[in-house]
């Protein structure tokens, strides 16, 4: 049974009053990062600064990673001083999760939840390995968030991963974010044209994508593949994995200050 938290923000979400999906106003812009762990994060004054310094405009907050051979790992009741402070500097915020198709409902229910307890503009989950073959438990899913604005983060290269149920998933949203990284540097030139156009093909018109930021990826390189990636039209948000990776580095922080999403032409 869904949770009266659940109702009241699916109830909302078809009002128009809570994001809607396709409502301009929850929509990201500009430049995102992924907080892995609210144990990377420091105080939210902190993560503040260091999201003023970089010039990102938008936050995805962790709520939980499920698991089903071990006890998930939930922070939904650790982000709320973090999602305050985010919103008070004005960089908006968006909650993000790892799901289980076992348990669809569950992370349904805890993402909806704390979406409107702390007033994030929007759902992001992080789908992979455990939805292949697994097409009904995407669709009950996406169905879950339906009337809300919600994305979908998973492989940059959806023909990579033909057993994964990218259409279904796009049933009920627009928005895909791409991972990507590349981070073997050996997918070519053209691997960003071609991974923003196969997302597109499933059904992900709005494209936000998603670039490395772990030691794999030297700033020259991280700079090299965010140009590519934004050579295409339309994209007018792009964000990074993760905080924790561009804490490591002061190279690679030079390259998320450095690059502009969108362009200055856009």
């Amino acid at each position: 049974m869904k949770s009266l938290f659940a109702v009241v923000a699916g109830f909302l979400g078809l009002l128009g009053l809570a994001g809607a999906a396709g409502g301009r106003a929850a929509r990201p812009f500009g430049k995102g990062i992924f907080v892995r762990s609210t144990g990377h994060a420091g105080s939210p004054g902190a993560l503040v600064s260091w999201c003023q310094d970089l010039g990102i405009s938008w936050v995805m907050l962790p709520v939980v990673w499920q698991y089903t051979s071990k006890s998930d790992v939930r922070y939904d009741g650790d982000i709320d001083a973090y999602a305050s402070a985010l919103r008070k500097a004005g960089i908006r915020v968006w909650v993000w999760g790892w799901p289980e198709p076992a348990k669809l409902n569950a992370f349904a229910d805890l993402m909806l939840e704390t979406r409107a307890r702390i007033g994030a503009d929007g759902i992001v989950v992080n789908a992979e390995k455990p939805f292949y073959g697994e097409p009904a438990a995407a669709t009950a899913l996406a169905q879950r968030l339906k009337g809300v604005t919600w994305a979908l983060s998973s492989y940059g290269a959806p023909y990579f991963h033909p057993s994964f149920p990218w259409t279904e998933f796009a049933s009920t949203t627009s928005l895909g974010m791409p991972q990507i990284y590349d981070t073997k540097h050996n997918l070519g030139p053209d691997y960003p044209e071609k991974s923003v156009k196969a997302w597109r093909a499933a059904g992900f018109s709005r494209i936000a994508p998603t670039w490395g930021a772990s030691s794999a990826h030297t700033p020259a390189q991280m700079l090299d593949i965010a140009s590519r990636t934004l050579d295409q039209s339309g994209i007018t948000a792009a964000s990074w994995w993760d905080f924790y990776h561009l804490k490591q580095s002061a190279g690679r922080r030079d390259a998320v200050r450095f690059i502009q999403v969108p362009r200055a032409e856009a």
